[in-house]
């Protein structure tokens, strides 16, 4: 299911582009014909020469050559300079005439007949330009017919003649179709942005797989940089410095694999996280090995990139061949993980060097693994809730069996001194007064010994639950232990609290607890006598009491 979500994303997104790219291509006329070229016959990197100054020759001048297309010629190795001209057509006229074009890597001179309208970069000397960078050129209004020429210069011949998009439109249609050709970016940044969101609470409830949610992020953070860095928007000087801008973006572009390497080797077994080790440390040693030449001024970032490529390409299909062994033996993780190491090197070869700009489709692969961490991270956060849950409630059982007898229900001795507490402060603090009753089951051991245990408790729980009939909420029921019990009575004073008492004495009296027995209490009762009181002195008052009624006969009630 996954798998089919993210490729419907995919091509989603390819529809988008399919549809706006047209568009694109209506709202500006292309020049695509009447191209002449010169190649000036010098080489290597000069600092300065004539051929720069060169005034720019007649378009009729037998100098130039005739060129099929201005995007391929054939140029010998070694060149660095080219010129460039067509004739501008005169059948069309737009208010804001712009001239729209992409050089990769490379310095250029827009003349308009001989005159210079438009210049970006240095020519003969260290240029630090790297990649793609569109260009908008304001033309005059008088444009119709007019030579147009350019004057390439780079110090990486390679790169030479290297022009894409070549029209001329509107300045507003220019401007918008450079925001339809990174459409794709433009939608994959957001994208990134939402995993990365995504990826916080995964986080948070997968501990143990902190390491893979950590490579994974940085990932996306190295892909939105690529993303950042190579949209047309970001590419004026003013917003970033283009040389550090240029850098970041081919610097990206190379971490990408490693990032996926290492992914990948959080999710496999120690025997095969090894291998993924192995190929890490090549590809890294590339990225260092051209970064030492990038500081020696060899430009060996932008020159060993296509090597890189095809290396990347073979070490990703290995992880990808690990990444099938594995997911066939029945590990999700990386199973979702196959198409983003199989896919990457494919886009970003068709990214490179075929111009095709299809690589931010990449996050739609990512998307499967985000989304198997997600329903991973909420099937244990269901887990946990569950397990908390079970906690929870035998947390609760074992806090009742520690505050309740289990066979009175009432509170055991172990909360008397806290019951006891809780109603003297609220006394202290009201002025209410509080009573303290003290029973006990008269004659209840003969009761065990001469009809048994199971007879003791049934008069135990009958006595208790008879007991609790005439309690509410003033009330705090405690059995002390054996047969005696305590009850305080908040509010209640001293005379009151002897009538509730006999109350509960008279209805034992006329209850059937035990049919061969009448089963009767004695009851003692003493008063809180307030700050100068103490907790001892009131429970032994109430003990006292309850000796005084049983040993002058029982089944009686006496007060302190």
């Amino acid at each position: 299911m996954l798998r089919n979500l993210a490729a419907a994303f995919c091509l989603l997104l390819l529809l988008l582009q399919g549809l706006l790219c047209p568009m694109a291509c209506c709202a500006a006329e292309p020049l695509s014909g009447g191209w002449k070229y010169i190649l000036p016959q010098v080489s290597g990197r000069p600092i300065a020469g004539p051929v720069f100054i060169t005034p720019v020759k007649p378009y009729d001048d037998p100098e130039w050559l005739p060129a099929p297309r201005p995007y391929s010629l054939p140029i010998p190795e070694g060149r660095t300079t080219l010129w460039l001209t067509t004739i501008l057509p005169t059948d069309s006229t737009y208010h804001h005439p712009t001239l729209a074009f992409a050089t990769v890597e490379q310095a250029v001179r827009v003349y308009m007949n001989a005159q210079l309208i438009y210049s970006y970069g240095a020519f003969g000397s260290e240029q630090n330009i790297y990649g793609l960078r569109w260009h908008l050129v304001e033309l005059p209004r008088n444009y119709q017919g007019k030579q147009l020429s350019f004057h390439l210069y780079t110090d990486h011949p390679r790169r030479l003649g290297l022009i894409e998009g070549l029209s001329i439109g509107e300045s507003n249609q220019q401007v918008g179709s450079l925001f339809r050709n990174d459409m794709l970016k433009w939608l994959a940044l957001p994208m990134s942005a939402l995993l990365l969101m995504i990826l916080l609470p995964c986080w948070q409830l997968l501990p143990r797989q902190r390491s893979f949610i950590l490579r994974l992020s940085l990932f996306l953070l190295v892909f939105s940089a690529w993303l950042v860095t190579g949209v047309a928007a970001f590419q004026e000087p003013g917003i970033i410095k283009m040389s550090t801008r240029d850098l970041i973006c081919l610097i990206s572009f190379y971490l990408m694999p490693i990032l996926l390497i290492l992914t990948a080797k959080e999710a496999l077994p120690p025997k095969r996280a090894r291998m993924m080790l192995i190929l890490t440390c090549l590809c890294s040693g590339v990225l260092v090995a051209a970064l030492v030449g990038e500081l020696m001024g060899k430009r060996l970032l932008d020159s060993w990139l296509e090597f890189y490529l095809f290396f990347s390409w073979f070490a990703l299909l290995a992880v990808a061949a690990c990444l099938d062994i594995e997911s066939r033996s029945g590990s999700e993780i990386c199973g979702s993980l196959i198409l983003p190491a199989a896919g990457l090197p494919v886009l970003q070869i068709a990214e490179i060097l075929a111009r095709v700009h299809i690589l931010p489709l990449i996050i739609c692969l990512w998307t499967l693994i985000v989304l198997w961490l997600l329903r991973h991270a909420l099937n244990e956060r269901q887990r946990l809730r569950i397990i908390n849950s079970s906690l929870e409630r035998s947390v609760a059982a074992a806090r009742e069996s520690a505050q309740i007898d289990a066979l009175t229900k009432c509170y055991n001795r172990g909360q008397l001194q806290d019951a006891l507490i809780h109603e003297t402060e609220i006394a202290n603090a009201t002025g209410a007064p509080l009573a303290l009753l003290m029973f006990d089951l008269d004659h209840f051991k003969s009761i065990n010994d001469t009809f048994g245990h199971d007879a003791g408790d049934q008069v135990l729980t009958g006595f208790a639950g008879l007991v609790r009939r005439h309690l509410d909420a003033r009330h705090t029921f405690i059995r002390y232990g054996g047969e005696e019990f305590m009850v305080t009575c908040r509010g209640f004073t001293l005379a009151e609290a002897a009538e509730f008492a006999d109350a509960i004495r008279a209805d034992l009296c006329l209850a059937v607890l035990l049919p061969e027995r009448q089963i009767t209490c004695s009851i003692g009762i003493s008063i809180w006598h307030g700050l100068e009181d103490s907790l001892a002195a009131f429970q032994k008052r109430a003990d006292h009491a309850l000796y005084q009624a049983k040993g002058t006969g029982r089944n009686k009630v006496v007060t302190e």
